[in-house]
C-alpha cells in the first residue's frame, strides 16, 4: 500500500520513518504547520489496541477532531474490531471517517 500511494519508492526497502516523512510531506502540502504524529504498533496488537492509542494520541494533542483513514469505511465501521467505532468512542472530539 505504502507503494501504491507514492509515500515508499520501488526500490526502498519498508521503513516506518521513511513511510511517515512522506504522509507528513503530503499533509503539509495541503495544510501547512500542521503536526503529524505517528505511533506503531505490534502486528499483533490485541483487539482495541488501535482505538485506545488514537484516542489517547488526540487527547494528549487537545484533538477537537479526528480523521481516521479506513479502506473499509461505509463498510465495517460498525463492526466490533472496528477502529472507528473505537476512536468514536470518546466525546471530547469530533471523528470523520474517511477512505
Amino acid at each position: 500500500m505504502a507503494r501504491d500511494r507514492g509515500w515508499l519508492g520501488a526500490d526502498e526497502s519498508f521503513d516506518v520513518g521513511t513511510v511517515a516523512a512522506a504522509i507528513a510531506a503530503d499533509v503539509h502540502e495541503i495544510a501547512p504547520g500542521v503536526p503529524v504524529e505517528y505511533e506503531v504498533l505490534d502486528a499483533y496488537a490485541p483487539r482495541g489496541r488501535v482505538s485506545r492509542t488514537v484516542r489517547e494520541l488526540a487527547v494528549d494533542a487537545g484533538a477537537t477532531v479526528v480523521f481516521v483513514g479506513s479502506d473499509n469505511a461505509g463498510h465495517v465501521v460498525g463492526g466490533l474490531t472496528s477502529v472507528g467505532q473505537g476512536v468514536s468512542a470518546d466525546d471530547r472530539y469530533d471523528v470523520h471517517i474517511v477512505r
